[in-house]
This record gives C-alpha cells, structure tokens and sequence, in this order.
C-alpha cells in the first residue's frame, strides 16, 4: 500500500488591512499533479509531435478521463497553474483565479479560452 502525503497551502486574508498572509510550500514538496507517464505523453505530443496544446488536452481527457484547468502566463509562457478534475464549475475557475491573484497579484488584463 503506498504511503499518501498531503500538502495544503493555505491563505488567509487580514480582516483589518487586508492583505493576503501565506507561506510557501517547502522546496522538497514535488509539485507535478501528474505522474511520469502522463507527463511523458504530454511532452511527447507537444514537443516531438508538435501537437497543439488543445489538442493534447483533448487527448488527455479521451484517454485518462480528466478535463484540465491550465492557467498560463502569456508573456512568460509560464504555467501558474494545473488542475484536475472529472468536470468544472464557473466556482471552481473562480476560486483558482482568486487564489492566483493572493499569491501573484492581479494581472494587467486577462484572457480567457474555453478550449
């Protein structure tokens, strides 16, 4: 049976400035939400096949059965984040986008894609 270890980031807002207070995680904390295979299949359709990002969604949801939530940085081309799930609603978008902006700030403009 393997050994499951959890890591929650919380945050919390100051009731009185309110400025938002959290601690980073640790360094030694892994913080891929997938594991080899998956991020195996991803790197190859993407960078060898040169397969769309969209694409590569699509097929990661046909073969895995997950729909992605991927918040990217369009000037960087960093990824902010990636979540996982069977399906999403309108709060679960929001409720990533609002811890986003209490860790990293709120962005200049922002541009959404539902693909």
């Amino acid at each position: 049976m393997p050994i499951i270890i959890e890591y929650v980031q919380h945050f919390r807002r100051c009731k009185r400035c309110g400025e938002t207070v959290y601690k980073p995680l640790a360094n030694h904390i892994k913080r891929n939400v997938f594991g080899p295979g998956v991020l195996a299949v991803v790197g190859v359709m993407t960078g060898m096949l040169n397969t769309s990002k969209r694409k590569a969604l699509e097929v990661i949801n046909e073969v895995f059965h997950v729909r992605l939530l991927v918040v990217i940085d369009e000037y960087t081309r960093e990824s902010l984040a990636i979540d996982v799930a069977r399906h999403f609603s309108g709060q679960d978008v929001v409720e990533l986008l609002r811890y986003l902006f209490a860790v990293r700030g709120c962005p200049a403009y922002g541009n959404l894609s539902n693909q």
